[in-house]
């Protein structure tokens, strides 16, 4: 979502929810890497913002990589290590490349700032990722995963929304994601349209909302999951909008399990 017109953005419009993967809107995503074919060590791991410092992890210039820290989620010791887990954020066109505003494109931001959309009804407030772009612009989010085989990714999606003449959302992934919902009316007004509350989303093709939909009208917000046991090497999701106006996608925390 966005300020009206080419002003620039604030973060007052958006909340970001912290907490256990399955309790938010989750994105999971799975590709086949034949050489992860080792069993299964079921451990899980995460990597959690708030845990993240700001000034540090910050994609300032299109094409940076990161490697990021993921922690233990289970007691004692896990059976297997961490997975080594790299992000790579890479853009065309504007963005708002503003660290100092708490809102800046490729930013951890404090979600909470702002709270003037009860209705989105967010539990718990902390980081997250930020992609913050002009109309126009295309991002492309890819984690990149190595090591320990991993076999299920999840991490939150918010934000996806449309006001027409301002703004449009649109997001794909490169591999198929399974679509469901939290809170009432957030899967509706989706295209790919939901069948029974349940979008069966493929690979490279695009969500959106194509009539006008805001966060405002968004009591919850959409869980994105999928799983594979020849285990999950790399997902990578583009984010486009319409129109002219600034949007916003963010991103919650990742939780990946072996």
């Amino acid at each position: 979502m966005n300020e009206q017109g080419h002003a620039q953005p604030t973060i007052s419009r958006r909340r970001l929810a912290v907490g256990a993967a399955w309790s938010v809107p989750a994105v999971a995503m799975a590709t086949a890497a034949p050489a992860f074919a080792a069993s299964a060590c079921g451990d899980c791991f995460e990597l959690d913002w708030s845990q993240i410092p700001s000034s540090t992890y910050y994609w300032r210039t299109s094409g940076t990589t990161f490697t990021m820290p993921l922690t233990y989620r289970g007691s004692g010791t896990p059976r297997c290590s961490a997975p080594t887990l790299s992000i790579t954020l890479s853009w065309t066109g504007a963005v708002y490349n503003s660290q100092g505003s708490g809102q800046g494109h490729g930013s951890l931001s404090n979600m909470a700032r702002g709270q003037n959309l009860p209705a989105v009804r967010i539990p718990y407030l902390s980081k997250g990722l930020v992609l913050n772009q002009q109309g126009g612009s295309v991002s492309t989010l890819s984690y990149s995963l190595s090591g320990t085989p991993v076999r299920s990714l999840s991490t939150s999606l918010y934000d996806l929304s449309r006001i027409n003449s301002q703004y449009g959302d649109y997001v794909k992934f490169n591999v198929p994601v399974t679509v469901t919902g939290s809170g009432a009316g957030v899967m509706d007004n989706l295209s790919p349209a939901a069948s029974s509350g349940t979008l069966e989303l493929p690979a490279g093709t695009e969500m959106t909302r194509p009539a006008q939909q805001g966060t405002s009208a968004l009591p919850g917000y959409q869980n994105i999951s999928a799983t594979s046991d020849a285990g999950i090497s790399n997902f990578t999701m583009t984010y486009r909008n319409d129109q002219s106006g600034w949007q916003f996608v963010a991103l919650g925390n990742l939780v990946v399990c072996t």
